[in-house]
């Protein structure tokens, strides 16, 4: 199976295939954001804007503010 160099990012520097690995401070798997110093505050502040938009756009779209039909929609 060929190696993706573009896609592997570590903290230390690596060669492979006669090419330099990225080193980055934060990577995303499996939809959480890992930091080097393992802190969640990036993942926090995505997950909280992802649900803004989510309900920023439920309001935008239904005119009723019926409690039962918005909790069901942001579900």
């Amino acid at each position: 199976m060929p190696f993706n160099v573009e896609k592997c990012n570590i903290g230390s520097k690596y060669f492979t295939y006669q090419s330099e690995l990225a080193v980055t401070t934060e990577e995303k798997d499996l939809g959480v954001i890992i930091t080097d110093d393992l802190m969640v505050e990036k993942h926090c502040l995505s997950a909280y804007c992802k649900a803004n938009k989510i309900l920023g756009m439920i309001q935008r779209t239904f005119r009723s503010r019926d409690s039962h039909l918005l909790l069901s929609l942001y579900n």
